[in-house]
């Protein structure tokens, strides 16, 4: 079969992206490799609450409903696109393909056609499918897998993590009372950002269900030693700041045009130092900040973690892991521990396997409007530069590269891609593709273009 258009991933990106194409009546196909839509929203076991305000995350002619919390959970998310898909008919059997695993993608250059195999799932049997597409859209998720450490290869105590997770491994169903159970369990949280917040949102989401429900709270905290793993400091900000007398303000309030373009030029000590302050002041966190400005890796929008620190139900450990036998861990500091239980929380893989060349690392995509590589011929990275307002450049990015295929954008040359990317590059610690500090003037010069060529058309 060949198609003008295969897109890659039915996540936010996919989804978009499909609509888009759709809408504007291009031959289409979408390869999926779980059984259902969402992406990482769908994978993780908890119920991740979004780390940026609604409006923030939305798409553009498809607003969340009001009733919608202002940091929507991953309940409300999954539902918000499920309407979407819905509203705009995206859903159709012949163009979605679930369970479709893409194994391989190269660009055939004698054909100008891309070759993509990938495997269909059915009852445990497994086909192997290729197909043809003049375009290819790579929306499979900046965040590609599960970040798997090499130094726990031989730990064999229990190891989880956000995908595998199951509330029985840290308290098992009869409470921990019984036989061995009495004995406390050791477990290390290896990470401290998001995933790791969103770990400790649940334990602590568990024991405040019980309370509710007038029932003897699980004390996980008193039945479970925990210690956490830092790597690297983050910031950690709260949702609402306020009091009773003022009411209660929603942080989100400082992330406009101007002040994030303030924030991208005044010198780093001086970021550092305002930070400082408002974090002692305001969030009330006087642990170690980042020595650098805020990045999309670096900033938690909870004090979940510093609190938990501060009471000390979880001790934290600035170390590394250097080897574990069986389940002793040795960090580099010559310090060893017992623990009977990982949870993995350091994040994700940042790769593109599939493709080839393989893409090793997202971080190290550097793209004509953060949208084109010149390693990879009619092919567009679509939701792969984070920032802020992650959803609303993935959508302007979707546009953007339905045009060109179109025809209505002329696609860029070795030589203008070598060109943006020179005059783009950051000057200071920032990846290439981090829009933290560009993405409203950036998702503002797509809509023009895009404003431009619906006039024209």
């Amino acid at each position: 079969m060949t198609y003008t258009l295969c897109i890659i991933g039915f996540g936010i990106s996919g989804i978009v992206t499909s609509k888009y194409a759709k809408e504007n009546n291009i031959n289409y196909i979408v390869l999926e490799k779980e059984a259902s839509y969402g992406g990482v929203w769908r994978d993780n076991q908890f119920n991740s609450t979004l780390q940026t305000p609604k409006y923030y995350y939305q798409f553009s002619d498809y607003p969340m409903p009001n009733h919608y919390p202002e940091y929507p959970n991953k309940q409300f998310i999954l539902e918000y696109l499920q309407n979407y898909i819905t509203y705009y008919e995206l859903d159709l059997k012949n163009r979605v393909h679930f369970s479709s695993k893409v194994v391989a993608c190269r660009y055939i250059i004698s054909k100008r056609k891309w070759e993509i195999q990938y495997i269909i799932s059915n009852n445990n049997v497994n086909n192997i499918r290729i197909i043809y597409s003049d375009y290819l859209c790579i929306c499979s998720g900046y965040f590609s897998s599960i970040r798997h450490s090499n130094e726990l290869q031989n730990y064999t105590g229990i190891l989880l993590n956000s995908q595998n997770f199951s509330f029985k491994y840290i308290i098992p169903q009869d409470g921990g009372l019984n036989g061995l159970n009495r004995m406390k369990k050791n477990l290390l949280v290896i990470g401290n950002g998001a995933s790791a917040n969103d770990f400790f949102t649940y334990l602590n989401n568990k024991n405040n269900v019980k309370k509710e429900n007038n029932e003897k709270s699980l004390d996980l905290y008193n039945k479970i030693n925990i210690d956490i793993l830092i790597k690297k400091d983050k910031f950690y900000i709260t949702r609402y700041v306020g009091n009773s007398l003022i009411g209660h303000i929603s942080t989100a309030i400082v992330v406009c045009k101007a002040l994030v373009k303030v924030g991208e030029l005044i010198p780093q000590w001086l970021f550092y130092l305002v930070m400082k302050i408002v974090s002692i002041v305001v969030f009330k966190n006087n642990f170690s900040l980042p020595r650098e400005k805020f990045k999309y890796n670096n900033l938690v929008v909870s004090n979940c973690i510093p609190e938990l620190m501060e009471r000390n139900l979880i001790t934290p450990i600035r170390d590394t892991i250097e080897k574990c036998e069986g389940t002793y861990i040795f960090f580099k500091n010559r310090m060893f521990r017992k623990y009977d239980i990982i949870m993995n929380c350091s994040g994700y893989m940042k790769t593109i396997d599939f493709l080839s060349p393989k893409v090793a690392d997202n971080d190290t995509l550097e793209c004509y409007n953060y949208i084109i590589n010149s390693d990879y011929k009619n092919c567009g990275f679509i939701g792969y530069a984070p920032s802020y307002n992650w959803l609303k450049v993935s959508e302007i990015q979707a546009q953007y590269f339905i045009y060109i295929i179109l025809g209505k954008i002329e696609y860029p040359s070795d030589a203008d891609i070598e060109t943006f990317v020179e005059k783009n590059k950051p000057k200071d610690t920032f990846n290439f593709n981090d829009l933290t500090y560009k993405s409203f003037n950036y998702i503002e010069k797509m809509n023009r273009i895009i404003k431009e060529l619906k006039n024209k058309y």
